[in-house]
């Protein structure tokens, strides 16, 4: 009954919106960080220890929030 109906289909088709409208922010927040990694993997022989070090704190830090966000979103 609720799928057949227009409220049901309407209630649905919102929901799938939000879905794919959070699907699209985690991948995209996935993908700054991804990128991040790439970066500072790249520049591994170019920065100090110390540089390095805290660049890789700070990209934990990013994926902490991430993985705060995605359990937010469930």
């Amino acid at each position: 009954i609720y799928f057949n109906s227009n409220a049901g289909k309407i209630v649905n088709k919102k929901i799938e919106s939000e879905t794919q409208k959070i699907k699209n922010e985690l991948s995209d927040y996935k993908k700054k960080i991804q990128d991040e990694n790439d970066k500072l993997v790249n520049q591994k022989n170019i920065l100090s220890q110390e540089e390095l070090q805290k660049k890789s704190i700070e990209l934990k830090k990013q994926i902490r929030e991430y993985d705060e966000i995605i359990s937010k979103k469930k």
